[in-house]
């Protein structure tokens, strides 16, 4: 309330409030960028399971990209985790933070070579062979030398 012959003071109109879900969304498909390029290649490309030549082929093109696809959108996130970050609830801190070790572990997988991995534990799971076992080399063929002789 004012008295007489106060004028009330002037009102500043509020800053618009800019739209989150933008930012939100562009997370989300960050996150779902990096799990494709992590999954798709891991998926496809099955050891002792038949495999077409085009799948193999795209696998393995996506498999060479994922590094670089995980690490931008690692970044991407963690520029939203902190734009998003001020003015969010804990609910939504907790979903900044679950996205961003989901991507962070994306990117890890990204520089791993699984296929390595799974060998090396099936090799540990069975006992050696009996060739295996043996502590001399074998040749067993013939040399056929480029000359000819």
């Amino acid at each position: 309330m004012t008295n007489r012959g106060e004028t009330p003071a002037p009102v500043r109109p509020l800053a618009p409030l800019r739209p989150r879900w933008p930012l939100w969304s562009l997370l989300l498909v960050a996150a779902f960028v990096a799990v494709a390029a992590v999954w798709i290649p891991n998926w496809t490309m099955r050891p002792f399971e038949p495999q077409s030549p085009s799948g193999l082929t795209y696998a393995f093109a996506l498999r060479r990209l994922a590094p670089a696809a995980t690490l931008l959108a690692l970044l991407l996130a963690a520029g939203l985790a902190w734009r998003l970050w001020r003015g969010t609830r804990w609910v939504g801190r907790l979903a900044l933070v679950a996205s961003l070790l989901a991507i962070g572990a994306c990117a890890w997988i990204a520089r791993q070579e699984v296929f390595e991995k799974w060998r090396t534990w099936s090799a540990a799971r069975r006992s050696p062979s009996p060739t295996e076992r043996s502590a001399t080399p074998v040749w067993c063929g013939t040399r056929r030398w480029k000359d000819g002789g």
